[in-house]
């Protein structure tokens, strides 16, 4: 019994010792587990905020490529463009160092919000450039073929350009509708070139300048009322339908309408 008690005497401690160690060893790996899960949810967190300026940014890289193949920017644009580019390539690098690090405080550091920074600042020089540089492209070509109502209404109702003022306002619909956003893709832009290549060859066939007031009026009248009576049929209308051959479009009915 006395040896017993001595041998428990002694074993305890070390039996205590070593359940403390266990725990001890226990404990630190939860420590360490607790570590890396912040360091995880840390790092999640500036995934999540990263995400969407890396979204944008390459959506804008991406339109840059399509708009630059057709139309180029002035030299200071493109020189604030430049610097953006060098900028944000500098953050990056500056961030991805002290991801390297596994620090918990990523968000905290001045590396992220640099980097963000930077990031937002490349995105809106990149959208601004191509915003600019579609509408001019768009504007240059739409200036050669536009024509104003009035000058439309003008010539619309008169036979030889009944058919080509259709397919001019039914065109112009449809590049409007094409270029009213930025194109996403280049067949789109091809789309829109040639339709305003037509239009363009559309609008040099209207003669405005060449139109008198009378003939003006004869076919709004005719448009408005279905029909003329002869006596609007004038010496200079006809002259000017003859030299137009614009006769065979129109024909004379017999009415039974009284004066």
């Amino acid at each position: 019994m006395a040896q017993t008690n001595q041998i428990t005497a002694v074993t305890k401690p070390i039996q205590l010792a070593v359940e403390v160690e266990e725990v001890r060893t226990e404990l630190s790996r939860f420590a360490e587990s607790e570590v890396n899960e912040t360091k995880i949810m840390e790092f999640t967190a500036a995934i999540e905020q990263l995400t969407p300026l890396y979204e944008d940014l390459k959506f804008n890289k991406e339109r840059r490529s399509i708009i630059s193949k057709i139309e180029s920017i002035s030299d200071h644009d493109k020189q604030a463009e430049n610097k953006a580019e060098v900028e944000f390539d500098s953050k990056l690098n500056s961030l991805r160092t002290r991801w390297d690090e596994q620090n918990t405080t990523i968000r905290q550091a001045d590396a992220f919000s640099e980097f963000v920074t930077a990031t937002n600042d490349y995105t809106n020089i990149l959208k601004s450039n191509n915003e600019q540089s579609w509408v001019h492209w768009r504007n240059e070509r739409q200036q050669n073929f536009v024509v104003s109502e009035i000058e439309l209404n003008a010539i619309r109702n008169i036979p030889q350009y009944t058919v080509s003022c259709t397919k001019y306002l039914e065109d112009t619909k449809i590049f409007q509708a094409l270029t009213e956003g930025f194109p996403n893709n280049q067949q789109t832009i091809n789309q829109a070139s040639k339709l305003a290549e037509g239009l363009t060859r559309i609008r040099k066939t209207f003669k405005f300048d060449e139109l008198p007031d009378y003939i003006s009026a004869f076919f709004n009248e005719l448009n408005d009322q279905g029909s003329v009576t002869l006596e609007r049929v004038t010496d200079d209308v006809l002259k000017w339908l003859r030299e137009n051959k614009a006769l065979k479009s129109l024909s004379v009915l017999r009415t039974t309408r009284t004066p």
